[in-house]
C-alpha cells in the first residue's frame, strides 16, 4: 500500500491549496484525484498533470491555459497544482449539488457519482463504492502519517468522526 502513502504525501499540498481556495476538504480532493488518476499512475496524470480526467472544453481559466492532449480530448496542465485548483474551480462553480457536500466525503462520493460529472452512467454504483473505499484509505493514511493542512484541527476532528462512524 505504499503507492497510496506515496500518492497522498506527494499531493497533500495540492489538496491543501484546493481547501484554502475553494473549501473542498483535502480527503475529498485526494480521493477524487486518486480515483480518476489510478493513484497518479494514469497517462493523463503522468504526462499531462491531469489528475481528474478533465476533458478539454469550456473556456480557459487561471489554472488551465487551453492546452490539450495530442488527441484533443483532455486538458493538459503545467503543474499538478494547476490541475487540482482547476478541479476545485470546476466543482465549486459548476456542480452545486456536489459542492454543498465539500466537507462530507461520504455524501460527496454519492453526489459526484450521481452527477453529470460521471460520463459512464452505467457504473455509478461502482464509482460510489470505490470512492468510499478510497476516502477511507486516504483518511487512514493522513492519520498514520500525521499530515497537516491549513485546517489541521478540523482535519483531526473530521478523521476521528469518520473513523468512529466506520466502527459503529
Amino acid at each position: 500500500m505504499s503507492h497510496i502513502k506515496d500518492f497522498v504525501v506527494a499531493n497533500m499540498s495540492n489538496a491543501d491549496a484546493v481547501y484554502r481556495e475553494f473549501g473542498i476538504h483535502p480527503v475529498i480532493t485526494l480521493s477524487h484525484s486518486a480515483k480518476e488518476s489510478g493513484w497518479g499512475t494514469s497517462t493523463l496524470a503522468k504526462s499531462y498533470y491531469n489528475f481528474f480526467g478533465m476533458m478539454a472544453g469550456g473556456g480557459m481559466s487561471k489554472y488551465w491555459s487551453g492546452k490539450k492532449s495530442a488527441d484533443g480530448k483532455w486538458k493538459t496542465y503545467k503543474t499538478a497544482k494547476d490541475s487540482f485548483l482547476d478541479y476545485g474551480r470546476l466543482i465549486s462553480s459548476n456542480y452545486p449539488d456536489v459542492y454543498k457536500y465539500k466537507s462530507d466525503p461520504d455524501k460527496y462520493a454519492l453526489a459526484i457519482s450521481q452527477s453529470r460529472y460521471m460520463t459512464d452512467a452505467d457504473n455509478r454504483t461502482k464509482y460510489h463504492t470505490d470512492f468510499l473505499w478510497i476516502n477511507n484509505e486516504v483518511s487512514k493514511t493522513i492519520a498514520a502519517e500525521k499530515l497537516k493542512f491549513s485546517g489541521s484541527g478540523i482535519l483531526s476532528l473530521f478523521l476521528i468522526g469518520l473513523l468512529i462512524s466506520k466502527i459503529f
